[in-house]
């Protein structure tokens, strides 16, 4: 038989080489049922090993249908047709599997322990179910090249009894990860990134998501496809990237409608991010934000993603927001985070976050006789977060989604302001500080927060953006000073930033792009959200603000360009072109 295969391999190699651009019909005789050809689709031969791979691929659809004794015993070129001799053989419903070289430890781990030496009959689809499955259980085991197959058939009834037997053949460890193109990324970080650790067993999967999870890299991009090289018992990933401009300065400009004779208000937000400057993924950001007249926000960022070469890593932020000459806040998140694979992890966190009141409404103690909505306050809780990417590019992504959430509960502390305690009530004949008995100056705080953006690809240049994203608190009194704050070009757009306070919030946005080149798109949205109006009015305690618009990102090559322009609607406001919002932006990578 051998011999056969050979010499046919020899002719047809001469005659593919004439042939090789031409596709070729193939004809399937079964000589077991003369009276029953298949013609296959025309398809490309380059050489024998397509024309093997061809005749496996007929073979295992038919075996799925249940002829799992077929095989083909001749194949040869006549005229313009490639003619395969085949045997069909009996089809059969279902089969009865026994062990063959299986352990008992193989069986309860891949829990094959229901099928094997039992008498269920098992049909023919699911057995290839459960070879693929053996296989690749094999191949995240350290052994890349094992083989599955059933062997002793023996036919009782309408059923066939086999023995599964499996071939693991060589144990192949992790080697190390070869860079084979300059760059200042450190293998330390791509190991751990990547999942490969030297001296552990193989792992397939692991390696078919190499590229994948390169390519979401903010820092790096892959010249080519990698590599995996087996040799000497080991597995080195051979890996072909390059150094990407990730480092980041935004500034991005609004011009809103003005107030109080201004005709109009100009707003900005200024960032710089540098991303692994080291080669170690770290992260180190710094934004600032003047959104409304002498309001300002400062946010500081630090992510450090595997510390001492482990998947443990420090991801901490603080945030400074000042409310014109109301109040100051002082927000802290102090977290560890544990890497689970790629850029997704478990975070940990102490968070503190501390009000101060600039100047107390005294005038409204006096008129109202109770506190003032902004309180001074200082809120402890402890945190866990829970991040999770799958998207197919990270600058601008056509598939895949983003999914962030968090809980959080601890301890909020209200502090007397010395301006109300010092004011004095003539019709009491007591101080004012007194109303701070009249509430729990110290109680339970527990908040949530889910966030989900999915990319949904509809064509070759389109995708739909559609995202989800809210947040709640429970406790027993909310002051102003503490509510969320939502709206503007990076949040629901069509309303000036931060304009819509509420003590929770649902936002959800849809939103159409079409992409002029990789990093350059043209979109049109609508957003809205429900928010909870934080002054309880009675006539209407919840709201839902919507907005809508247009806009582009052109890349050039001194960076990113952006423009958008959106209108909004709520109870008090409605559409109107004298309040639209007109957003102008640029991103500079170096």
């Amino acid at each position: 038989m051998m011999m056969r295969y050979c010499i046919l391999s020899i002719i047809l190699l001469v005659q593919l080489s004439g042939y090789c651009q031409k596709k070729w019909p193939i004809k399937i005789l079964c000589l077991d049922n003369t009276s029953f050809s298949i013609r296959e689709k025309p398809r490309f031969f380059k050489d024998t090993t397509d024309i093997q791979s061809t005749i496996n691929t007929i073979l295992d659809e038919w075996k799925g249908k249940g002829f799992i004794g077929a095989s083909v015993d001749t194949f040869y070129f006549l005229s313009d047709t490639l003619y395969l001799h085949a045997y069909q053989g009996a089809k059969v419903s279902g089969i009865r599997l026994e062990r063959g070289n299986l352990t008992d430890f193989e069986i309860a781990k891949f829990g094959l322990s229901k099928y094997i030496n039992k008498n269920e009959i098992i049909p023919v689809r699911k057995i290839n179910g459960l070879k693929e499955q053996l296989i690749n259980e094999y191949e995240n085991s350290g052994y890349p090249f094992a083989v599955v197959r059933l062997d002793s058939f023996s036919l009782i009834g309408q059923n066939y009894v086999a023995k599964i037997f499996a071939e693991k053949n060589v144990l192949f460890v992790w080697d190390t990860i070869s860079k084979d193109s300059p760059t200042r990324i450190r293998s330390i970080f791509l190991r751990n990134y990547l999942g490969i650790k030297p001296g552990k067993p193989y792992r397939e999967q692991t390696a078919r998501k190499i590229d994948a999870r390169i390519n979401v890299l903010p820092f790096a991009e892959p010249i080519k496809k990698s590599e995996i090289e087996f040799s000497n018992e080991k597995a080195k990933a051979r890996i072909f990237i390059k150094d990407r401009r990730a480092n980041q300065f935004d500034l991005l400009i609004g011009l809103l409608p003005g107030s109080s004779g201004q005709k109009v208000l100009i707003t900005g937000k200024a960032m710089l991010r540098l991303v692994s400057v080291f080669g170690l993924g770290e992260e180190f950001q710094v934004k600032w934000e003047k959104l409304q007249p002498k309001t300002q926000t400062l946010d500081v960022q630090l992510i450090y993603p595997f510390m001492f070469g482990l998947p443990i890593g420090i991801n901490a932020k603080f945030e400074l927001y000042k409310k014109d000459t109301s109040f100051l806040n002082l927000n802290g998140d102090y977290g560890i985070q544990f890497q689970l694979q790629a850029n997704d992890y478990i975070k940990g966190a102490f968070k503190n976050q501390i009000s101060i009141i600039l100047n107390a409404d005294t005038n409204y103690v006096k008129a109202n006789r109770k506190l003032p909505p902004n309180l001074d306050l200082n809120i402890n809780q402890f945190a866990l977060e829970v991040f999770l990417q799958r998207l197919n590019y990270r600058f601008n992504p056509t598939d895949g989604y983003l999914l962030k959430g968090s809980v959080s509960f601890g301890l909020k502390s209200f502090k007397r302001n010395n301006s109300i305690a010092g004011l004095y009530d003539p019709i009491a004949n007591q101080s004012f500080g007194t109303l701070y008995d009249s509430i729990k100056l110290k109680s339970f705080i527990m908040q949530f927060h889910f966030m989900l953006d999915k990319f949904w690809k509809i064509g070759k240049r389109q995708t739909i953006r559609t995202m989800i994203d809210g947040e709640y608190q429970i406790n027993d009194r909310i002051t102003d000073n503490e509510l969320y704050r939502i709206g503007g070009a990076s949040s629901l757009r069509g309303f000036d930033d931060r304009s819509i306070l509420t003590p929770f919030y649902v936002m959800a946005n849809l939103e159409y792009r079409y992409l002029l080149s990789k990093n350059a798109f043209f979109f049109a949205f609508v957003n809205g959200a429900m928010v909870k109006e934080y002054r309880n009015f009675k006539d209407r305690p919840f709201d839902v603000p919507y907005g809508f618009g247009a806009g582009a990102a052109i890349e050039t090559r001194i960076g990113m360009f952006a423009i958008s322009y959106a209108m909004g609607s709520r109870q008090d406001e409605k559409i109107s072109f004298r309040s639209a919002k007109i957003h102008f932006g640029y991103i500079n990578y170096f």
